[in-house]
């Protein structure tokens, strides 16, 4: 029996997946080459049987603290076309439940893209994040930023006016006790105010057995009910689900309403023999990789990184190159290797026999808008391993 960081109640547990020698962050970039071997840390996920929410118990939270602090740590930013019209989706979503004259609060909003989308709908909008926040922010009149940890006490000090809407996006996984980030959430708001949360969706990531979308950055795993279900408990009440990405993010708006009961949702509970399932897709890449010389990862972000960790010594070495079409990380290595982070281009495409794709949230947008190009134009002449839905070969015929 222990206490699940999620629930805050004491509960059985059972292991669901576990790796060793991982990156201790797979968001670390180098600026030269390097050559070393194994991560240094652990990942042991086990599900607590009460909300179903799984957790990382070897997550080391002083050395994942190192990580956030390094220069080579990389903030996220849109990029694309396709990740701005993300943040607009998002937008709408969110103004569904905004007035005119509603105040904001984005706790670790990143580059700042959704505050900034929406500074011109609402009246303020205050973001808070440990890291100083981009210029473009400080351009804009009714954004403020707060740098500092998010706590009631110091909120409370800091915005000296009724918040009405409270939004957290991919934020959630990387806290340690989120059962207490989330009492102190709610706690902060008067009723009536509104709360959106983003993750990743648990269910899917388990559904296709993507072992490589589990890395150490996060502390633990949610599905749809164990939010519901702790924030029910808080005072907080489910009102929508929105899914982005082939239902990859989840995301979910609760009204703060703490007067009334709610009803308990059903969770997904998963096996015994879950870990072993997500062995044998490990080992069935690794089998697939056997047969290539030179091997190309398209991807140089955080799956890229961790897709590593489950590489084979031997697979491992056939790694010749990453691409990316983020000008933030062309010309850089993943961390601690001589893989080169590149553009695609005809003259390193077609040296490779075969192209591992490890964006799975982009995956199917980059099959058919860039892989295929390439095949077409003859750049790309080797097999291409899909991996969003499950690890995938595809062999293309001339």
């Amino acid at each position: 029996m222990k206490k699940c960081a999620c629930c805050n109640k004491q509960s059985e547990r059972i292991l669901v997946f576990k790796a060793e020698n991982v990156y201790i962050s797979c968001e670390l970039l180098s600026s030269e080459a390097r050559n070393l071997a194994g991560g240094g840390g652990n990942i042991t996920l086990s599900q607590c049987l009460e909300c179903g929410y799984i957790e990382n118990e070897t997550f080391d939270e002083e050395k994942m603290s190192e990580a956030y602090r390094s220069e080579d740590f990389y903030q996220t930013k849109n990029f694309t076309p396709r990740l701005s019209w993300h943040i607009l989706e998002i937008k709408e979503s969110i103004l569904k439940y905004a007035k005119k004259d509603i105040v904001v609060v984005e706790i670790a909003p990143g580059q700042c893209d959704l505050a900034l989308s929406l500074a011109h709908d609402v009246k303020n909008i205050y973001t808070i994040d440990p890291s100083p926040i981009s210029k473009a922010v400080q351009k804009v009149s009714n954004i403020k930023h707060i740098q500092g940890f998010f706590s009631k006490e110091f909120l409370q000090k800091e915005v000296g006016e009724r918040v009405d809407f409270v939004i957290f996006r991919h934020l959630l996984e990387h806290i340690f006790k989120p059962f207490s980030f989330l009492e102190n959430v709610s706690a902060y708001l008067e009723d009536g105010a509104f709360i959106y949360i983003e993750v990743p969706n648990a269910l899917d990531i388990f559904r296709h057995k993507r072992f490589f979308d589990i890395y150490h950055d996060h502390c633990g795993y949610y599905q749809k009910a164990s939010i519901i279900n702790v924030m029910a408990s808080l005072g907080c009440e489910f009102v929508e689900e929105v899914y982005y990405f082939d239902y990859q993010h989840l995301g979910l708006f609760f009204k703060k309403n703490a007067q009334k009961r709610f009803e308990r949702e059903g969770v997904v509970i998963y096996d015994c023999f879950t870990k072993e399932s997500f062995e044998l897709e490990i080992k069935r890449l690794n089998k697939l990789c056997e047969k290539y010389e030179k091997i190309g990862i398209y991807g140089g972000g955080v799956q890229a990184h961790s897709l590593l960790n489950y590489l084979s010594a031997e697979n491992y070495k056939k790694i010749v190159c990453a691409f990316e079409i983020n000008e933030d990380k062309v010309g850089k290595y993943m961390r601690d290797t001589n893989i080169l982070i590149q553009y695609p281009s005809k003259e390193s495409l077609e040296l490779l026999d075969c192209l591992i794709m490890a964006i799975p949230s982009h995956e199917n947008h980059a099959y058919h808008k860039e892989i295929l190009d390439f095949v077409k134009q003859g750049a790309f002449k080797g097999d291409l391993i899909r991996m969003a839905k499950g690890v995938e070969l595809i062999q293309f015929k001339e």
